[in-house]
């Protein structure tokens, strides 16, 4: 599986208009084969007066399924949003191998019942 992160610098006199437009981005490519799922994030003690800043994971199935991406549709993707926004938003990606997934289980009855002396989560 790979994650692919991509951080963005959005000046404020934009952002809502960006962000409106950057759902409809992802939309878009949630219909391209190998994409499962995307989450955003809001960046937080940024000390930055001019820019919100967002990160938008996205969860892909494979590097073939990337490298197809890349190869089809990213550049395309890419420039719908430089046209728009021109330099008020600046990306900048990384490309994430998931080596390991660890996943803690966590019951309603355990914290809501924890047993004495072990710490509920």
């Amino acid at each position: 599986m790979i994650n692919y992160e991509v951080s963005l610098s959005i000046q404020k006199e934009i952002f809502e208009e960006y962000y409106a437009w950057l759902v409809d981005h992802i939309e878009v490519i949630l219909k391209i084969d190998g994409f499962q799922k995307v989450t955003l994030y809001r960046v937080q003690d940024v000390n930055d007066d001019d820019n919100e800043h967002i990160v938008a994971s996205y969860l892909l199935t494979s590097r073939e399924k990337f490298d197809h991406y890349l190869e089809n549709y990213a550049k395309e993707l890419r420039n719908d949003g430089v046209k728009r926004f021109g330099e008020k938003c600046v990306a900048t990606r990384k490309i994430l191998e998931i080596d390991k997934i660890f996943d803690k289980k966590i019951s309603l009855d355990n914290v809501l019942n924890p047993t004495p002396g072990y710490f509920a989560l």
